[in-house]
């Protein structure tokens, strides 16, 4: 026959292990805040490659907020439903062990009540917040009725026509792009150059112009001398900068722009 103090050290026992398979969900917390889906903004440098490249971030929106409120929500049903279990097999095991005694009985009980009203409030919680969300028409991304996941947009682009001179060779036409550059706090901003092909060091590349940087803003520059065949060209403005901790010149693209040329 086990004695009450054997049965004590069995509880205590078991206890430390139904816990850490509560505590240890705070480790997964990190995916409550969920991702932000907001406008994008240039917020650093990131290495690609051994090439840097603007970094770019999003903002919160409100629908972000509404979305972590939901992930939270889930999350603590779900703890709820855990606690609850625990004090329920608490209470019953104090039940069946209490063989009469008025105090172990009390805990049994006590133990059990808070079990149910624990999970009577969370459930009352989890359906406010899911009358709120309705009242506030939110749904979560993929769950709308015949939602269909966003395509990218086609490449914009200019179609360009190029006419050929009597006395060259080498069609000739004029091509325009803009790019907006911006100074970033880490680096040292000197020129933008324009190319017309795979970009600096690709094999068909082909430089256009070089402008010094003097401040932020617009860069653009037009082009009239077209030495490519007709079909699909990409137009790109990379501006260099200087990393002031390495003193290393390297490039990150700003814009970029497709253009279809047409010989005659």
């Amino acid at each position: 026959m086990i004695n009450l103090k054997t049965k004590k050290l069995i509880l205590f026992s078991f206890i430390p292990l139904l816990l850490f398979g509560v505590l240890i969900q705070p480790i997964y917390a990190a995916g409550l805040i969920p991702e932000p889906t907001g406008p994008e903004y240039e917020c650093g440098i990131k290495y690609v490659d051994g090439k840097a490249e603007i970094k770019k971030c999003n903002r919160y929106t409100f629908d972000d907020f509404l979305r972590m409120i939901v992930i939270i929500v889930n999350w603590l049903w779900k703890m709820a439903g855990i606690v609850a279990l625990i004090f329920a097999i608490v209470g019953g095991f104090l039940y069946i062990t209490s063989a009469g005694n008025p105090g172990m009985l009390g805990k049994a009980k006590a133990a059990l009540i808070g079990a149910i009203v624990g999970f009577i409030i969370a459930v009352a919680s989890f359906l406010i917040v899911q009358t709120l969300l309705n009242f506030l028409e939110f749904e979560e991304p993929g769950t709308g009725p015949g939602e269909q996941p966003e395509e990218p947009e086609p490449i914009s682009g200019d179609s360009v026509t190029i006419t050929q001179p009597a006395t060259s060779e080498v069609p000739r036409g004029v091509i325009t792009l803009e790019a907006r550059v911006r100074r970033d706090i880490n680096t040292q901003t000197e020129y933008v150059k324009f190319f017309i092909g795979d970009g600096p060091g690709g094999d068909t590349d082909q430089m256009i112009a070089k402008i010094d940087y003097k401040s932020d803003g617009i860069y653009s520059v037009s082009w009239n001398n077209v030495s490519f065949s007709g079909g699909t060209h990409t137009i790109t403005a990379w501006a260099y900068a200087r990393d002031p901790n390495t003193g290393k010149l390297f490039e990150f693209q700003h814009s970029s722009k497709e253009i279809i040329i047409s010989s005659f």
